[in-house]
């Protein structure tokens, strides 16, 4: 939000003066996007390292690596696997019907 007022005010030579807020302004979104992506990964690696990492128990079956394959994989049925074949069989249609008509 600080930005867009900034835009609006510094970034169409409206107010040139202090040159930062007009350069801020001036700033493509799309870059603007991209840096704060980055100091967001930045505050999250910060944080992890700085914190102590949870006991095993809290985290059991939330992350990939602690997931029982075992109990996902008898809780499928005939159902499940024929659904999900019809599925990724009707996206791949429809991706190679769409794919040559560009």
């Amino acid at each position: 939000m600080l930005k867009l007022v900034i835009q609006a005010f510094f970034g169409a030579e409206k107010i040139s003066n202090p040159a930062i807020l007009s350069m801020i302004g001036d700033f493509n979104f799309l870059y603007f996007s991209g840096v704060l992506f980055l100091i967001s990964v930045v505050i999250i690696i910060l944080v992890s390292y700085k914190t102590n990492p949870p006991d095993q128990q809290k985290i059991h079956g939330l992350t990939f690596s602690t997931i029982d394959h075992e109990v996902i994989r008898s809780s499928w049925n005939t159902k499940d696997v024929v659904a999900t074949i019809i599925i990724l069989g009707l996206v791949a249609t429809l991706y190679i019907y769409f794919s040559f008509w560009i």
